[in-house]
């Protein structure tokens, strides 16, 4: 890719879309390990009024807490993986907002107030930072 093209992919619907499915999986990943321990919760509760566990809810719960740990582990993984991808945005505060939105699930409204800056200002930080993911992103796949 010459460096017109990454610039304009960068900067297209298609590469933001590319750079917020990247950094937003760590986010969906954690939604699900979320719903996964309200389940393995809700089968504790029942496996313990039942006095123990009976054939139908002892493999269910075994396998849901490995499950959750297999979640964890990747999700560890991912959140890795993606530290060091936003550690390559060159801007403070675009890395700034790209860590407290996806590596710590903050809503843009809240990282405008621990940062001191408009909300506007907070998404024009992220959309710029996103530019900069979509470009590393697009030079890995040369």
């Amino acid at each position: 890719m010459t460096p017109e093209e990454l610039w304009a992919f960068a900067h297209s619907p298609a590469g933001e879309q590319a750079a917020r499915s990247c950094l937003g999986a760590c986010l969906h990943l954690d939604a699900a390990i979320a719903v996964k321990l309200s389940r393995l919760d809700a089968l504790r509760r029942q496996a313990a009024k039942i006095g123990g566990c009976l054939p139908g809810i002892c493999p269910e719960l075994d396998a849901l807490e490995e499950e959750v740990l297999r979640d964890y582990r990747e999700l560890t993984q991912r959140q890795r993986e993606i530290a060091d991808r936003i550690r390559q945005v060159p801007d403070e505060r675009h890395r700034a907002v790209l860590e407290l939105r996806y590596l710590q699930g903050m809503p843009f409204f809240r990282i405008a107030m621990q940062l001191h800056y408009d909300e506007r200002q907070i998404y024009r930080f992220h959309r710029h930072g996103l530019h900069r993911i979509a470009a590393l992103l697009a030079a890995e796949e040369k």
